[in-house]
């Protein structure tokens, strides 16, 4: 008989508990070893996903804190894909900041944060992105201090930004508005979560 067949963990069962244990530690410590942390999430990551697909969004951190430091997420998303989405939305951001704050201004928009036009474009048309694509703001990002939605959704603070899922903060404390749309769009990808139609 299998140690399965038995109901005894296997060998990898046994590892990647090892290895969870192992990342709720180095997390838990200051400073965090972020070296380590990402080569332990690495290894975790196929686990991680098959997790993901049965369990809620509260369980999966509390398995995997690691996940709520920011860049973790798009590491998973840059190991699945092959590309670093945020690196790919930095290097385009200067090109696309003016086009999108002229479409913008063609349409006529409202925009949200039209205060920071000056000291923050890329915040700006990063979060007014919705609109050149007819969607709702209200998917994208929120500004409320209470979020309950059950999709990704940015909420943005004065000077930070947190990823929500399912109601529960992900990832808090992203510095920049990049980091932030990037991490939203590998949350979709990493809870396995239709974007809302």
């Amino acid at each position: 008989q299998t140690s399965a067949e038995l109901g005894q963990p296997g060998e990898e069962a046994l590892t990647m508990r090892r290895i969870a244990d192992a990342l709720r530690g180095a997390v838990s410590q200051q400073p965090v070893d972020l070296p380590l942390v990402k080569r332990l999430m690495r290894r975790t990551l196929r686990v991680r996903q098959e997790l993901m697909k049965r369990a809620s969004v509260a369980s999966v951190l509390e398995d995997y804190p690691a996940l709520k430091l920011p860049g973790m997420m798009l590491q998973d998303a840059k190991l699945h894909f092959g590309i670093d989405i945020f690196e790919a939305i930095r290097d385009k951001m200067p090109s696309y900041q003016a086009r999108a704050l002229l479409f913008l201004e063609e349409k006529e928009v409202v925009l949200d944060f039209e205060h920071l036009i000056k000291d923050d474009p890329e915040k700006v048309s990063l979060l007014n992105l919705p609109v050149a694509f007819d969607e709702k703001r209200a998917f994208f990002f929120t500004t409320e201090e209470e979020v309950t939605a059950k999709t990704p959704i940015i909420q943005v603070t004065e000077s930070r930004f947190s990823i929500f899922v399912d109601g529960v903060e992900v990832v808090c404390n992203i510095e920049t508005t990049t980091e932030a749309v990037g991490t939203l769009m590998a949350a979709y990808y990493l809870f396995s979560i239709e974007y809302p139609a």
